[in-house]
């Protein structure tokens, strides 16, 4: 067995203190997750970078509503950030669904097709069935 650390050999198992800030902000993403009883889970930004978000706003049943949305939300609250500017988590107080952008492929105006008079033709009438005649 090895003794125990010494006091001046503490200080290095010990996590330095990391310098933290707080600020307003809104952020575009997707709610991924929700436990209802913490109103805590992750919001997706883009295609890769998750953060772990806490609901702290008033109306936590339209909350859970908003997280049911499948599409993209503007989330407003407080973010945390640590000392390289790195959003570590946000306290959201409102959010806002959006409406999902839409790819429309490139629109190529109609061709118009000019008929002269003596090329249109007129449908033919169909004849009349013909009648079975009865043997009497």
């Amino acid at each position: 067995m090895s003794a125990p650390p010494a006091s001046e050999e503490r200080e290095f198992f010990r996590p330095e203190a990391v310098a933290q800030t707080a600020e307003e902000i809104e952020l575009e993403g997707r709610l991924v997750s929700l436990n209802k009883e913490t109103n805590r889970g992750t919001f997706k930004l883009g295609k890769t970078k998750s953060i772990p978000y806490h609901y702290i706003g008033r109306d936590k049943e339209a909350f859970h509503a908003d997280f049911s949305y499948k599409g993209p939300v503007r989330a407003t609250g407080v973010g945390h950030f640590d000392e390289n500017s790195d959003l570590l988590d946000i306290d959201i107080r409102s959010v806002e669904r959006l409406q999902g952008s839409f790819q429309f492929p490139d629109v190529v105006a109609p061709r118009t097709l000019e008929l002269s008079s003596a090329v249109a033709k007129r449908p033919k009438a169909l004849p009349a069935p013909k009648s079975k005649k009865r043997k009497e």
